[in-house]
């Protein structure tokens, strides 16, 4: 029997990465990549594109800046189909204004759905707590975090910095580009990952998961499915059970009823039930035969009119036909007894 295994992944890995050098130097709030910013992607479509087939998801602030590292420095995994989701938490500071970059980062076909929506304003605080409660699962369905394997997060240092606060309670230094891979188990403890050999042996773990997963629902449905068909017979078992007793008892009553005494109209005779159905029987099927076959009375032979004789006409004598032929048979027969008389004559 198979094991049920958890319904959450063993740990997941965490990629958090600050953007890369924008030209802070055309002003305002929010500004785009420098040409060492733009080299510093090609470094980091390199660094990254060995995790791209494992990567589920990709968190990004809604800042061009940021936007741009992911897209750029993450191109391998979106050209995966893994999408860009923009998390307005991750803008730190930020956070509390009113982002509008749906639609011209749709031509750059890197909008996929925001994490959630900027409502109120927020302190860093409740901005770095929403982003750990995400990636910890618990605003999640099962389903949602049993798909939540490995994670890449872009971001600004001020972030970056507020989650390490929460995770340690330290910060470090964070050049742009860089990348800090963490692993983060079921049980909520953070480990920093600084090994490929680490971060590949938690891969493993997690496709042992998976392969559990799938395991548990094939038993599941296997289970479903024996159930569903031992409620099939037991349900046929029991209409059939229902009917070999209705017959037992339809065949108890008519064992019972031939032996019940009742009164013949016809005769005012006290019989069985059972003889009372064989005298019906019986007078039935003479009513019905005198109906059917009546009684066929003999015809008189057909007289002439008048005179009443038969039509029959009567044959004449053959008698006086064949007194001729009697003549000659005598008399040859005469001829034959005075041959011999003669001839004793002529001897004497």
């Amino acid at each position: 029997m198979v094991e049920s295994p958890s319904d959450r992944p063993p740990s997941i890995i965490i990629h958090l990465i600050r953007h890369v050098s924008s030209n802070h130097l055309e002003g305002g709030l929010d500004f785009g990549l420098s040409s060492k910013g733009e080299r510093q992607c090609d470094e980091l479509y390199e660094s990254m594109r060995k995790h791209a087939g494992y990567i589920t998801h990709i968190f990004s602030s809604p800042m061009k800046r940021c936007l741009e590292t992911a897209r750029k420095g993450l191109l391998e995994a979106t050209n995966r189909g893994t999408r860009i989701q923009i998390m307005p938490a991750l803008a730190g500071r930020n956070s509390q204004a009113p982002w509008n970059l749906r639609e011209e980062n749709q031509e750059n076909d890197i909008s996929g759905p925001w994490v959630s929506e900027v409502a109120d304003p927020r302190s860093k605080s409740k901005d770095a707590d929403f982003v750990m409660k995400w990636l910890t699962g618990k605003d999640l369905s099962v389903q949602a975090a049993q798909k939540v394997l490995e994670v890449v997060v872009v971001s600004q240092a001020q972030l970056l910095n507020d989650l390490l606060w929460k995770l340690k309670g330290g910060y470090h230094g964070w050049p742009n580009a860089t990348i800090v891979t963490y692993i983060l188990d079921r049980n909520g403890k953070w480990t920093h990952c600084r090994l490929q050999k680490t971060i590949d042996k938690q891969r493993n773990s997690q496709q042992y998961w998976k392969k559990q997963i799938v395991e548990a629902a094939n038993e599941e449905q296997r289970k479903r499915e024996e159930e569903t068909k031992k409620e099939q017979e037991e349900s046929i078992d029991l209409e059939k059970a229902e009917k070999e007793k209705l017959g037992k008892q339809k065949r108890e009553l008519l064992k019972t009823q031939d032996f019940m005494l009742v009164v013949d109209r016809e005769t005012d005779e006290i019989v069985t039930f059972g003889r009372f159905q064989e005298l019906l029987k019986e007078r039935y099927a003479k009513e019905l035969s005198s109906r059917v076959q009546p009684v066929v009375k003999k015809s008189k032979p057909a007289e002439r009119k008048g005179k009443g004789k038969p039509l029959v006409k009567k044959l004449k004598p053959v008698a006086k036909k064949l007194k001729p032929v009697e003549g000659k048979v005598k008399a040859k027969t005469d001829l034959e007894k005075s041959e011999p008389a003669a001839k004793k004559r002529k001897r004497g």
